[in-house]
Parts: C-alpha cells; sequence; structure tokens
C-alpha cells in the first residue's frame, strides 16, 4: 500500500513539475521581467502606484488643506483637489455641480459623497438623488461638503424607458427580467 502511494505522489510531482515547465517556457508566466516601457535598465521592472493609493493620497491633502477631491468617470483630469470656501461658507452637492460645470457637461448623472469614517476606510458613501427629470438634487440628499469629502460622478447611462420599469417593478426587477 505504501509503495502505491508513493508511486502516484512521484507521478503527481513529475506531472506539477512538468506542467511548472511548460507554462514558464511558453510565456504564460514568466519568473524574469519583460522587456517594454515599463523595464528599468537594469532589467528590474518600475512598479505603478495604483489608483487608489494616489485618491487617498489626494484624501489627505484635501484635509489638510480644507478642500473636497472629486472624481470624474471618463474626464480628461479624472481627480482634482478643489478649495472649499476659507471663510467657513457651506457648499452643497449642487452648488458644486452648478459651479464646476459638470451638470451641464454630463446632463443625467450619479453622484456619491463618501465622508472620511472611522469605521470604513473607503468613506461612508452618502448617494445624491435627483429629481424625475434628473436636473435638481433632492434637498435630502444635498448634502454640505466637509474637507477631505470625495465626491465621484459617472454619467447616467441608464435610459427614461429602464428608469420607468426601475418605478414600476420591485427593487432589482428589471435585472430578473433581464436575466442578469
Amino acid at each position: 500500500m505504501l509503495t502505491h502511494l508513493l508511486r502516484i505522489a512521484g507521478r503527481f510531482s513529475l506531472a506539477v513539475a512538468t506542467g511548472a515547465i511548460l507554462v514558464s517556457v511558453s510565456g504564460g508566466c514568466s519568473l524574469f521581467p519583460k522587456s517594454g516601457k515599463d523595464a528599468l535598465a537594469d532589467g528590474s521592472v518600475a512598479l505603478q502606484g495604483s489608483e487608489s493609493a494616489d485618491t487617498f493620497q489626494r484624501i489627505r491633502q484635501a484635509k489638510a488643506q480644507n478642500a473636497i477631491v472629486l472624481q470624474v468617470t471618463g474626464d480628461s483630469e479624472p481627480i482634482r483637489v478643489l478649495p472649499l470656501p476659507p471663510d467657513g461658507r457651506a457648499v452643497f452637492v449642487s452648488d458644486l455641480l452648478r459651479q464646476t460645470g459638470i451638470q451641464e457637461k454630463l446632463g443625467r448623472m450619479h453622484v456619491t459623497v463618501y465622508r472620511s469614517s472611522p469605521v470604513d476606510f473607503m468613506g461612508a458613501k452618502m448617494d445624491v438623488r435627483f429629481d424625475e427629470d434628473g436636473e435638481v438634487v433632492r434637498p435630502e440628499t444635498d448634502y454640505a461638503l466637509q474637507a477631505g469629502d470625495r465626491i465621484r460622478i459617472a454619467k447616467d447611462t441608464t435610459s427614461r424607458l429602464n428608469k420607468l420599469i426601475d418605478q414600476i417593478l420591485p427593487p432589482n426587477g428589471s435585472k430578473a427580467i433581464a436575466g442578469r
């Protein structure tokens, strides 16, 4: 019985070793850095910072400078730090959308405010809701912005028909009909 188990283990080890060699030779996996734009002169690869690391760096900067972080999906400058008024006047989400011209540029959009929270490192998520036409921020979600807030904006690509179906059907009803 023991010899039988040793034979099986030996075959398994040989199969794993052969597979690893084939994968590394075929280019599917490599222990060596590839040449290209990220390769340095000594053959090592320059590591790139992640987008989220840049975002969190900007949030720290915004807190220190009495500013907010504005993220606009698909914009030429997707992450910006915008100062809040130095005299302490309140700035609301609707003010931000109007003063930056984003609402005119994007039309209907999804807006989320992420507020610093000791419980959630991503920030407390606060969705901004609009009227039926998607033009006016509803007063109950027109949040006053605070230093360090991150406002994420993306164009709303949902059609009016889908919105109507979502109002008639229960939550996620249109997704169920579409098979998603």
